[in-house]
């Protein structure tokens, strides 16, 4: 393969779409973006590659009127047509309101919102085993959706976020492909939040007198998918940490096939010279950096290196990763490693980065690679310390995104669940067997379906997201119960 190829929109041109309520002013918007990328738009009755229905309950952003209510019967036969086919996806495009209390909307709307949510992740969990992937995207302020505030409330909202801009049309175009696309195939039943942070549920100053922004941008319109790719990495740098193996490997290269000059780092020089190779054997930069996380200066090195080799630097991933299953490495010493590796690498490596742009007055994307452990009480043995870390290391993302979100630097968190890496080797066959069970898409993940979520979040098309914990794990999450008495 020779790089950079074109993700995302290569994978949807030509493929058709559906949206539901395609007449209003969100609809008709949804239609420009598809249709500027390539996809056909088809007629209502048609089975397309994706089902697009809109839901975007204005609640407390105006005016006091809303789109039409998708049909579940209508919904659900779209699904159940995909099905028998055997591929397909749905995206549900509804409004933050349904994740935030908001003083000034209905209780009773928002319920209604958050059921229908609720409806969807079923549906997800239901389709997800024959081959339909259904997600849903969660809209912030986005006045070419037809919000409206009066200038006074406006600023007042902005005070709110870590993006303070209001959500814009390219925004969703891009978070809808990248739904859409081959890139996403181990989501399932997850909301993508483009609300630039609002879920960080930032304390705004005290005086409302000194907003940091007066009045929002100017609305782009429709111009990501046009003219230039905002998924590439054209020009741009990215340090991986853990990029020997696994989905620190899988990054590197796919960092790299969007364009991306990459720095590797890892402890294994064997393994980074391989990942090496393959990048530049196909036309792209790499620098390898022998070096482990756990030894003092040597992450704030690599870093340096990397501005010093490569002339900058854009994005930061952690993957590196330590499970004290992989050992048996307990007591004291074995926890001591586990955060060493897992949250106070990650913590210097995030300091270097954020460090070195304020100084050069740089934006800065941070992506870090937890689990779902950080939040799901997986019995296995001295999996406490590696739940413990990862769920620090969640939490840290997060604030970092809500510090730095005024330098324009923004951080979010991938969180996968099994995939098919040297790590997952140490678990039992059949302890895989009913983790996968629970899994809707009944299949461990692969390294490159992380990957590709990764990049995503480290591209311009994720601009507007900001404080995100995105689970790529089949749908585990969603807490799918197998047919009782069919365990494996």
């Amino acid at each position: 393969m020779n790089f950079p190829r074109a993700p995302v929109l290569s994978s949807v041109a030509g493929r058709t779409a559906v949206i539901d309520d395609a007449e209003s002013t969100l609809g008709r918007s949804v239609r420009a973006s598809l249709q500027a990328s390539g996809m056909a738009v088809a007629a209502g009755e048609a089975v397309p590659d994706l089902y697009c229905a809109l839901s975007p309950f204005h609640g407390p952003f105006g005016p006091r009127t809303r789109s039409s209510k998708p049909s579940r019967a209508r919904i659900r036969a779209m699904a159940t047509a995909m099905a028998r086919r055997g591929r397909g996806r749905m995206v549900l495009v509804t409004t933050e309101q349904s994740r935030q209390v908001f003083s000034s909307a209905g209780a009773r709307q928002a319920a209604l919102q958050a059921g229908e949510l609720h409806w969807w992740r079923h549906l997800a969990a239901e389709f997800a085993p024959r081959g339909v992937l259904i997600n849903m995207i969660a809209l912030g302020y986005a006045p070419f959706a037809g919000h409206s505030l009066p200038p006074e409330a406006e600023r007042d909202y902005y005070r709110y976020l870590a993006i303070r801009r209001p959500a814009h049309s390219d925004d969703l175009a891009a978070s809808l492909l990248f739904l859409a696309s081959d890139d996403c195939t181990a989501m399932v039943g997850q909301v993508l939040s483009l609300s630039g942070g609002l879920g960080l549920c930032p304390i705004p100053a005290p005086s409302k007198a000194t907003p940091t922004q007066e009045s929002p941008p100017p609305e782009r319109g429709v111009q990501a998918p046009v003219g230039s790719n905002p998924f590439l990495l054209q020009g741009r740098t990215a340090i991986v940490f853990g990029a020997s193996s696994g989905i620190g490997r899988a990054t590197a290269l796919e960092l790299a096939a969007r364009g991306a000059a990459v720095a590797i780092v890892a402890r294994s020089t064997d393994a980074l010279d391989s990942v090496v190779s393959e990048i530049t054997s196909a036309g792209g930069t790499a620098l390898a950096i022998a070096g482990d996380v756990l030894e003092p200066g040597a992450i704030e090195s690599a870093v340096q290196r990397v501005w010093r080799e490569l002339g900058g630097l854009d994005s930061l991933i952690y993957a590196a990763g330590y499970m004290p299953l992989q050992s048996g490495d307990t007591g004291k010493e074995g926890w001591q490693r586990t955060f060493g590796v897992n949250l106070d690498g990650f913590v210097r490596a995030s300091e270097a980065a954020i460090a070195s742009w304020v100084e050069r007055r740089r934006p800065g994307t941070i992506v870090s690679v937890s689990s779902i452990g950080a939040h799901e009480a997986v019995i296995v043995p001295n999996f406490e310390s590696y739940g413990a870390s990862k769920a620090a290391m969640t939490q840290y993302t997060r604030c970092l995104a809500r510090t730095w979100a005024r330098h324009g630097i923004r951080a979010n968190c991938i969180q996968p669940g099994i995939v098919r890496t040297p790590m997952a080797e140490w678990i039992h066959p059949r302890f895989q067997a009913g983790w996968i069970a629970r899994m809707p898409i009944e299949r461990l993940c692969e390294p490159e379906e992380i990957a590709r979520p990764i990049a995503y979040l480290a591209s311009p098309a994720s601009d507007y997201v900001t404080g995100e914990v995105v689970k790529v794990d089949g749908g585990f999450v969603l807490g799918r119960i197998p047919p009782l008495g069919d365990a494996p």
